[in-house]
């Protein structure tokens, strides 16, 4: 009797072990809510004046983030670097140097979300009684083609490392029969390639983060970045999953091999929840495991391929057959998950069918749609053509299979690369946060103060709420508030709305401002008979 051989009754058994060992897995706390953030509110108000400089600037995102670049650019166009940032809940709160000088101010920011990906901007106010000026934002984006190729390289290369390592390790220790030499060679380049490949992305997405060229990749200051991102939790638990698998290459005994190629399976799924657009969407509970279930389907479907094509070409051996039988029984199961939980992210982050030809993320989905359908396509062929003619001992029938699986790999590794895409483009659903976050303008003078939010900060239908606070931040005594909005750029007639009094907040609802740019705002707030106060400012609305 030898102990290599498995019946396949029990081959799926331990298989069905696999998918309820990731999910047990996946059924852990989820992590903290990640999301593509985005800033909602700040304090001052981006386009916004003030009497005197503020203390601390406050900005307000979608979800906390961790400060990466903070600068200050004065009137003068002199920066100073600033430090200090703490965060409350979801505020981050800048410490500002004190300054006397009146005139337009740039805070230029830079932060990373919870899921890593770095977000930038400027908030721009006037301390004074004159506007500020948005050209001085116009400063150009971080963008180096060199870096960010490096950083989609290094992602590739770890995700085909992983998938074809821990996957082609776990055929192996289930395959019948001792593991052929040239595939454990090749599942242990696919290892190493991780292996390799690891360092390299946390170290690149530090250099994202902070926006530094590629020549930049050994400052200290980079590496720290990419440490501190919670994709550096994904990485650490490849590596382990891959270091896993490497044992399970090694181990003598076939109950090690089989155990440990399962447990790399579960951590290699469970750390792929851990960052990343998928699993930071709500609902978040759903989610996180959708990926785990997701990444462990694949890795099951794709590192079978190159074993079992190296096992067909070398020998018509019973152990041959034996893997093939089995590799057509799995697979299935294995493309069943992967659809199921591919399309119920996909709906999830692509929410309106439209984003799918309207936006970045969505045109990588469709090319990576399109790759799974030719795998798919090719495996029907495999399964219906050509499998049960090579069980039979069919020499040709066996030839065309080997390079039918070939061009599957081929076919899966150009899917990891253009998922490798994703890490530039925010999901669809986060974008429609971005387009929903308000704009808001704060107007300050020695008699009164106002607060405007505009909902949603963009061209078209909005409502307005308006605080009037006083200058000692007491209630205004208002009787009546008219508010202007005027964009002589754009060729467009003042338009003036009357605001409503609802529980000491004041309201215009079913307004419409039509372009995008900056607005000039006026509110006349009628103190008494005899007494009104004006008060000027402007905002900026989003396309």
């Amino acid at each position: 009797m030898t102990t290599s051989r498995l019946p396949v009754t029990k081959l799926l058994s331990v298989l069905l072990a696999v998918v309820l060992a990731v999910i047990g897995l996946a059924l852990a706390p989820a992590p903290p809510a990640e999301a593509h953030a985005a800033l909602s509110l700040s304090e001052p108000a981006d386009g916004g004046m003030v009497a005197t400089a503020p203390a601390a600037a406050r900005l307000t995102f979608s979800e906390p983030v961790a400060p990466l670049l903070l600068r200050l650019l004065g009137p003068d166009g002199a920066t100073q670097e600033l430090s200090g940032a703490s965060l409350e809940g979801d505020t981050l709160v800048v410490p500002l140097p004190p300054v006397t000088a009146e005139g337009t101010y740039v805070l230029s920011y830079r932060v990373a979300s919870q899921d890593g990906h770095p977000v930038g901007g400027a908030l721009v106010y006037a301390v004074g009684d004159a506007p500020p000026d948005r050209s001085a934002a116009r400063v150009p984006p971080p963008s180096d083609p060199a870096r960010e190729a490096a950083v989609w390289a290094s992602r590739a290369a770890l995700t085909v490392g992983v998938l074809f390592g821990i996957g082609g390790a776990l055929f192996l220790a289930f395959a019948s029969g001792p593991p052929l030499p040239s595939a454990r060679r090749v599942v242990g380049s696919a290892l190493g390639l991780a292996t390799v490949a690891a360092p390299f992305a946390v170290a690149l997405q530090g250099l994202d983060a902070l926006g530094l060229p590629l020549s930049a990749l050994p400052q200290g200051a980079m590496l720290a970045a990419g440490l501190a991102s919670p994709y550096t939790l994904t990485v650490g638990g490849a590596l382990l999953a891959a270091g896993l698998a490497a044992v399970s290459l090694a181990a003598p005994s076939l109950v090690m091999r089989r155990l440990t190629g399962l447990i790399a399976l579960a951590v290699l799924a469970f750390a792929v929840s851990l960052s990343g657009h998928a699993s930071s969407a709500p609902p978040e509970a759903i989610t996180h495991r959708a990926v785990s279930v997701h990444v462990a389907a694949a890795a099951v479907w794709v590192g079978a391929l190159v074993p079992l094509a190296l096992m067909l070409a070398a020998r018509a051996s019973e152990t041959a057959t034996r893997a093939l039988a089995s590799f057509s029984r799995i697979v299935p199961w294995a493309v069943a998950a992967l659809a199921l939980t591919g399309g119920f992210l996909a709906a999830v982050q692509v929410r309106d069918p439209a984003a799918l030809w309207t936006t970045d993320y969505g045109r990588v989905l469709l090319a990576k749609l399109a790759l799974v359908a030719a795998m798919l396509v090719l495996a029907a062929v495999n399964r219906w053509r050509l499998t049960q003619p090579a069980l039979a001992g069919d020499a040709t029938a066996r030839r065309r299979l080997v390079r039918v699986i070939a061009v599957e790999a081929v076919l899966a590794v150009a899917v990891v690369g253009t998922l490798a895409l994703w890490r530039f483009t925010p999901p669809p659903r986060a974008l429609a946060a971005a387009a929903a976050a308000p704009a808001e303008v704060h107007i300050h003078t020695d008699a009164g103060m106002a607060t405007l939010t505009l909902t949603p900060g963009r061209a078209g239908p909005l409502a307005v709420e308006i605080a009037l606070p006083t200058a000692d931040f007491g209630a205004l005594p208002a009787k009546e508030v008219r508010v202007t909005f005027a964009n002589a750029a754009a060729g467009i007639e003042p338009i003036r709305r009357p605001a409503t009094e609802t529980e000491g907040v004041w309201r215009i609802d079913g307004l419409t401002l039509p372009v995008a740019g900056v607005w000039t705002v006026r509110l006349d707030v009628l103190i008494s008979d005899f007494e009104t106060l004006r008060l000027d400012g402007t905002v900026t609305l989003a396309p």
